[in-house]
C-alpha cells in the first residue's frame, strides 16, 4: 500500500481475500479517462475520497474484514488496475481474485485522534498500475472494531458511488445473507463497451459541440471582477446551516415544478450574475450521469462536468428558474464526453477568442444521483410563512479547508424537508470572506422571499442586499467578457520583457463604427526589430500567459511597426506609422 509515512503505534495488517465472478481488460470509460487526464497534474487534490462508517456494537473484526472482502468481490471497479497501452491510451485491468491488506489500528479510547491520523495516512496518492484502488482501515477500541475507513481513488469511484459502497458494506456486515443487495448489472468494463457504440460516440461528439457553442457565447470568467489583496493567506469554507432555505425550497419547487436542485442553482446563478453584472451565468455543475436504471447501482467514476449557461434576463425569479431548468437539463444531457477531445476544443476556442476557460464557478450538489431530473417537491409541504420564522435558527460556521484550483465553489449537502447545508469556498482575491458570508445569507433571503411570491427580477438586488461590484472606466465589455485594460497591458508588458526583439507594445480598445450595435475589440500596436516578431508569435505568447489572469484577454488584432511613436498612449500616433505586418495571430480567423 503506497500510503503516507504516518503510522499509529498499534497498526497491524490483516490479509483479506476477495473473489469476483470475472476478470478482463479493456479501454477505460469516459469518466475514468476524464479523471486520468487531470489526476496527472492534481495528484494531491481530488485524487482520493475517504469515508468513515461506524461499526455496530457486537461485530467482530472478522465480520468487518469478511464484509470488506465481499464488497471488493462484488464491485469490479474496486479490483481494477490501470496501465498505459502501447498507443498511450489507458487500459483497465479487472482481476477476478486477490488479496487486500487491511490496516487495523487500536485507538485506546482516542477514536477521533486515531481517525485523523489514519485518514492522513490513507490519503496518499495511489499507484494505479500496481495498487488496488481501495484502501480499508479498521479502528478498534479495546480490541473491538468501532470505525471502518474506506479510501478510494476517483478513478474507481465518484461521490455517488460512495453511497452505494456504504449501503452495500452495511448490508454485507449483517449476519443474514438475505440482506445483501442484488448483484450489480453494470461495471466499468460494461460501461466502456456501451460507450463504444455508434449512438454513444455520436452523443459524446454532440456534447463537445454543445460545449463549444456555449463557450463561444458566455463570459470567459464569471469572477472577472476587481481584485484586492486577500485578508489572510488561509483557505476557509463558510457553511450556512438553514432550515429556512429547506422549507422555502419545498414550496418554490412545488410552485415552479422544478427540482429543488435547480431552484438552488437558479438562486446561485442569479446572485452571481447580479454581483458580477452579467446577464448570463456560466457555471459548471457536477453531473452524476446516472439517469439509466442500470447505472443507479453503478460503482465507478461516471460523473463529469456539465457546463450550464443560465439566462438571467427573465422578468421574475420564477422565470429565471424555468430558464435555468432548461439550461441545466440541456447541459446534463451533454455531460458525457471524451475529455481529451473536449480539452482540444477548449484550447481551440480559447485561442480563437483570446481567452482562457477558467472553470472558475463550480456548483456541486451532493444530495443524490437523480436529484437533477426530479420535478417539483416530493412529500408534504410546510405551512406558508414557516421559512420566514425559521430564519432565526440559521447558523453560519467557518472551517479550514484545502485550496481549490478555481475561484468559486458552491456545495449543497444534507438537503431534507427540514434542513440544508449550503457552503461556499472562494478565492479571497476576488471574493472576500465578508462577501462570501453575505452571499450565503443572500441565497437564503432570496429563497425565503420566493417562497411567498414570484419575486420580480429588478427587486432581487434590494431584497437580498446585494449590488454589482464597482468597475471603473478601465473596464470594457468585449465579446460578452468583462476585461480590465490595465491587466491586458500588463500581459503585453510581460511578453515584451520575455521575448527578445520587442521594444514596446501598447493596447487600445477600438470601436467598429459600422457595427450595430457598436462592437469593441482589442488592438495592440507593437514596435519590434527584425522579421521574427509576427502576429502569430505575439498571440501565442499572450495565450501562454492567460491562465492566472481572469480579467485579461489577448488582443483580437496585432499591428507590428518598425518603430514606436513619441506618444505611446495615443492611438492616432501609432496609426501614422508604417506597418510592417498585421493580423489576428489566429490560424483560423481573419478579422477586420
Amino acid at each position: 500500500m503506497s500510503t503516507g509515512t504516518v503510522v499509529t503505534a498499534t497498526m497491524r495488517l490483516v490479509p483479506v481475500k476477495f473473489s469476483g465472478t470475472r476478470s478482463g481488460s479493456g479501454p477505460v470509460t469516459l469518466g475514468q479517462r476524464n479523471v486520468l487526464l487531470w489526476a496527472v497534474d492534481q495528484t494531491m487534490f481530488g485524487a482520493v475520497q475517504c469515508q468513515t462508517l461506524n461499526v455496530a456494537p457486537g461485530r467482530s473484526l472478522n465480520d468487518v474484514t469478511k464484509a470488506a472482502g465481499r464488497l471488493i468481490s462484488r464491485h469490479e471497479s474496486l479490483r481494477t488496475l490501470f496501465a498505459a497501452g502501447t498507443s498511450g491510451d489507458w487500459i483497465q485491468q479487472v482481476t477476478a481474485s486477490g488479496e487486500l491488506l487491511v490496516e487495523v489500528h487500536e485507538a485506546d479510547a482516542r477514536l477521533d485522534v486515531t481517525e485523523a491520523l489514519v485518514k492522513q495516512r490513507l490519503n496518499a496518492p495511489f499507484a494505479l498500475d500496481r495498487e488496488w484502488p481501495v484502501r480499508v482501515a479498521v479502528i478498534t477500541s479495546g480490541g473491538a472494531p468501532a470505525r471502518v475507513l474506506l479510501a478510494l481513488t476517483h478513478v474507481a469511484a465518484d461521490f455517488a458511488s460512495l453511497r452505494i459502497i456504504a449501503r452495500d458494506f452495511r448490508r454485507l456486515m449483517s449476519n443474514g445473507t438475505s440482506q445483501a443487495p442484488e448483484p450489480p448489472t453494470l461495471h466499468p468494463l460494461d460501461q466502456a463497451k456501451l460507450e463504444m457504440s455508434p449512438m454513444a460516440k455520436s452523443r459524446a461528439e454532440d456534447a463537445v459541440r454543445y460545449w463549444e457553442t456555449t463557450l463561444r457565447g458566455t463570459p470567459q470568467c464569471m469572477l472577472a471582477v476587481p481584485g484586492h489583496p486577500p485578508a489572510n493567506s488561509g483557505s476557509r469554507m463558510a457553511t450556512l446551516r438553514s432550515r429556512a432555505a429547506a422549507l422555502a425550497l419545498a414550496r418554490i419547487a412545488n410552485r415552479t415544478h422544478a427540482s429543488q436542485s435547480v431552484v438552488i442553482l437558479a438562486a446561485v446563478a442569479t446572485l452571481l450574475g447580479l454581483r458580477t453584472a452579467n446577464d448570463r451565468c456560466q457555471i459548471t455543475a457536477l453531473c452524476a450521469n446516472r439517469f439509466a436504471r442500470a447505472s443507479r447501482d453503478y460503482v465507478g467514476t461516471i460523473a463529469q462536468d456539465a457546463l450550464i449557461a443560465a439566462d438571467l434576463t427573465a422578468e421574475t425569479f420564477d422565470g429565471i428558474i424555468q430558464a435555468t431548468r432548461t439550461a441545466a437539463l440541456t447541459a446534463y444531457y451533454h455531460s458525457q464526453y471524451d475529455a481529451g477531445s473536449l480539452w482540444q476544443m477548449i484550447d481551440r476556442v480559447s485561442d480563437d477568442r483570446g481567452t482562457k476557460f477558467h472553470r472558475d464557478c463550480v456548483l456541486n450538489d451532493l444530495n443524490g444521483a437523480a436529484v437533477q431530473v426530479q420535478t417539483g417537491h416530493v412529500g408534504s409541504l410546510p405551512d406558508p410563512g414557516d421559512a420566514t420564522s425559521a430564519m432565526r435558527d440559521t447558523r453560519l460556521v467557518w472551517a479550514d479547508t484545502d485550496p481549490r484550483p478555481l475561484l468559486f465553489y458552491f456545495e449543497v449537502l444534507g438537503l431534507t424537508q427540514h434542513d440544508v447545508s449550503l457552503s461556499v469556498w472562494a478565492d479571497q482575491c476576488r471574493f472576500p470572506a465578508a462577501e462570501v458570508a453575505e452571499f450565503l445569507f443572500a441565497v437564503e433571503r432570496l429563497l425565503v422571499a420566493a417562497e411567498r411570491r414570484n419575486v420580480p427580477a429588478p427587486d432581487i438586488g434590494e431584497l437580498v442586499g446585494m449590488s454589482p461590484v464597482l468597475r471603473d472606466a478601465s473596464w470594457r465589455r468585449i465579446d460578452s467578457c468583462w476585461v480590465e485594460m490595465p491587466a491586458v497591458q500588463q500581459l503585453l508588458d510581460d511578453v515584451v520583457a520575455s521575448v527578445p526583439g520587442i521594444d514596446v507594445a501598447q493596447v487600445f480598445c477600438t470601436r467598429e463604427a459600422a457595427s450595430t450595435p457598436t462592437i469593441e475589440s482589442l488592438v495592440t500596436y507593437v514596435s519590434a526589430s527584425g522579421n521574427q516578431i509576427t502576429p502569430e508569435v505575439l498571440h501565442a505568447q499572450c495565450q501562454q500567459r492567460l491562465a492566472d489572469r481572469p480579467t485579461a484577454m489577448a488582443p483580437a488584432w496585432y499591428v507590428v511597426c518598425d518603430q514606436a511613436p513619441d506618444d505611446l498612449a495615443r492611438l492616432g500616433s501609432w496609426r501614422h506609422l508604417p506597418v510592417r505586418v498585421e493580423g489576428s495571430g489566429r490560424a483560423r480567423l481573419t478579422l477586420f
